[in-house]
Formats: C-alpha cells, sequence, structure tokens
C-alpha cells in the first residue's frame, strides 16, 4: 500500500536549495578575495619594478662616479691639479703616517704619534733619538680631570 506523503506546494526554500545558495554565495566570496589579493599583489609587483629600476640607475651611477674619483686621484691628475693651483707638495714619508685603529684613535707605537706628542709637551726631538721611545713612555704621568679640587 501507498504512504500518503504530503507535498508542501508555498514551500520554495528546501535544505537542498539553502546550501547550493550558500555555495554559490561562498563562491563569489572567494573570488571576490582572490581578485583583491591578486590586485594587491601585481601592485607591489610593480613597486619592486620601480624599486629595482631605482637601484640599477643608482649602482650604475656609483660604479660611474667610482671610476670618475679613480681617474681623477692618478698621481698625474693630482700633480696636473697641483701646478695649476701653485701647490708644491709631496708624497709623505712613512714616519709621517699615523695609521688609526677601529675606534677612531692612533695605532699604539707609532713613530709619528710619538713625535706628535712630544712636540705637545715640548721636548725636542733629540731625546727621542738618544733615549728611545720606551724612556718617553715610561715618563708619562697621569693628568689629573678637570674641575675636581683636591
Amino acid at each position: 500500500m501507498r504512504r500518503n506523503r504530503k507535498i508542501k506546494r508555498h514551500a520554495t526554500w528546501t535544505t537542498g536549495s539553502m546550501a547550493v545558495a550558500t555555495l554559490i554565495v561562498c563562491m563569489l566570496l572567494m573570488m571576490l578575495v582572490y581578485w583583491l589579493f591578486d590586485s594587491r599583489c601585481s601592485a607591489i609587483q610593480r613597486e619592486i619594478g620601480k624599486a629595482e629600476k631605482v637601484l640599477a640607475a643608482l649602482e650604475a651611477d656609483c660604479v660611474r662616479e667610482t671610476a670618475r674619483w679613480d681617474e681623477m686621484m692618478t698621481p698625474e691628475k693630482l700633480a696636473e691639479c697641483l701646478t695649476r693651483f701653485g701647490l708644491e707638495m709631496k708624497t709623505q714619508h712613512q714616519d709621517q703616517i699615523v695609521r688609526m685603529n677601529r675606534d677612531g684613535r692612533p695605532a699604539p707605537n707609532q713613530i709619528a704619534v710619538i713625535r706628535a706628542q712630544m712636540r705637545a709637551r715640548g721636548e725636542n726631538m733629540a731625546s727621542y733619538k738618544t733615549t728611545g721611545a720606551r724612556a718617553t713612555s715610561s715618563q708619562r704621568t697621569v693628568a689629573k680631570p678637570r674641575g675636581t679640587r683636591r
């Protein structure tokens, strides 16, 4: 025998049609999010491309300016510039060169530094040659800090 099934004629939305509608809305939202992310990625890609072009131009400028500087610093060009401006200069001697540490202080035990310290103290250079550098370093005194009373 056949069962009596009631047919709802006024019900238009059923569970299956709600699931299909929800699926369609979710797919549209996913497409919208994908479109937004894609446009943002392409904008970032364009910005990176512009920055890379600027970097390449700056690197080319740096190479060009370095080559110009190296060309200007050749001994011939330096001598030419000195004679053009009426200057007379000689290259420094080994005892005139002061080498610096990373912290900006002169490296220890250099002849040029010892001579400069002796000039600052008012000693003559003959005492350096007769006594040696070790005697001058042992004679050093510790200066008192300024502005203190004792």
